[in-house]
């Protein structure tokens, strides 16, 4: 698909991939749904090797509000929920976090770099949920915002650490905040929205010249071909995209797309260079009553996830950084397989940059 074929983000088809716009899908299966008793089909495009459930998928009025009053105690969440309280209690919140998830530490690096070469470094953190990072930002000395489309979540960050969140309609707006960013984090946000190529566009359209929107979400890629849906379950979200389909929507927008290489951030964390090739597994389901409040759920550690598992902890009061590095090999040592692999972590952080910034355009 040249880039004279590629479809604005408003004219995507119904049934055509909603985020390269790929007209060819197939159904993988179906999933259970994050509330009990939902079930989902999946359908993965041709083109990009993206997933998606059908784009009339409903998501139940006050559902983040309910995920983010239980976090501490759901699958997928609970790690955000020590995230938020380790925050609050150690001297150098930032270097914790971006010792702790590969996303974090992307964040931590590309505003780093940005900062070394004089750039703007004012940051909007949307979807900002419990409020961790915005507040580790500024702990830093950025100036850091948070924006969240849940009341709950909003009203719990500013609670824990101050007046810098705002509540917002969507998840590309801000409400009352008036600032304008030289850069817009969304991390782990894209998957939950109906329309990934119109929600970019609208943040890329907002960043001042010269900026970017680093954006994170869980990376089909990392997985085997044959896994289907080794993500939160539907409707907390809707797609789990690749890189393929990453770069097709920076295309889609104009803006250049570069994704970050994760190489150190994995020599860092002690990991092995391989690639995740898991069967596939039936995801586990909170069960959540009508009220949407949860029902029946073990207390951790019991429900946690994958990548909860990966969070690090304090320990007698300082963060015990992983002090085990492998050798560090060449790439002459490494197949192309393993080239790849090392790059990758369990989220892609993509990098977009509006063209309209290109000198050369």
């Amino acid at each position: 698909m040249s880039s004279e074929d590629l479809q604005t983000p408003e004219q995507v088809a119904p049934g055509d991939c909603p985020v390269c716009c790929g007209q060819s899908r197939g159904s993988r299966g179906t999933v259970p749904g994050f509330v009990e008793g939902m079930i989902y089909e999946v359908f993965e495009c041709e083109t990009c090797h993206s997933q998606s459930v059908p784009s009339d998928t409903v998501i139940p009025v006050g559902l983040y509000d309910a995920v983010y009053r239980h976090a501490e105690s759901l699958p997928g969440y609970y790690r955000y929920h020590r995230y938020a309280d380790t925050t609050r209690n150690i001297k150098n919140p930032l270097y914790y976090l971006s010792r702790s998830e590969d996303v974090y530490w992307a964040v931590t690096s590309i505003l780093s770099e940005r900062r070394g070469h004089g750039q703007g470094t004012v940051v909007i953190d949307v979807g900002s949920g419990l409020g961790y990072l915005t507040a580790a930002l500024r702990a830093e000395g950025y100036e850091a915002w948070g924006t969240d489309v849940s009341s709950e979540a909003v009203q719990q960050a500013t609670r824990r650490f101050g007046p810098w969140f705002f509540l917002a309609e969507s998840s590309a707006s801000w409400g009352d905040l008036e600032v304008e960013p030289d850069v817009i984090v969304a991390l782990e946000t894209i998957e939950h929205v109906s329309n990934p190529a119109k929600f970019l566009a609208s943040l890329a359209a907002k960043v001042n010249p010269g900026g970017e929107v680093l954006l994170s979400t869980p990376n089909k890629d990392r997985w085997s071909p044959e896994c289907v849906w080794e993500t939160d379950l539907p409707p907390v979200h809707l797609h789990w995209l690749s890189e393929g389909g990453l770069r097709t929507l920076g295309r889609r927008i104009g803006c250049t797309v570069e994704l970050v290489d994760f190489t150190e951030f994995n020599q860092l964390m002690g990991k092995p260079i391989v690639e995740v090739t898991l069967p596939t597994t039936t995801p586990q389901k909170a069960v959540l009553d009508s009220n949407l409040s949860p029902t029946g759920l073990a207390p951790p550690p019991q429900i946690d996830g994958f990548r909860d598992r990966l969070v690090r902890t304090p320990a007698f009061g300082r963060v015990v950084a992983l002090a085990r590095r492998p050798r560090q090999h060449t790439d002459s040592e490494l197949t192309p397989s393993q080239l790849t692999a090392r790059r990758r972590s369990n989220s892609a952080v993509a990098r977009y940059t509006s063209a309209r910034d290109d000198p050369a355009n």
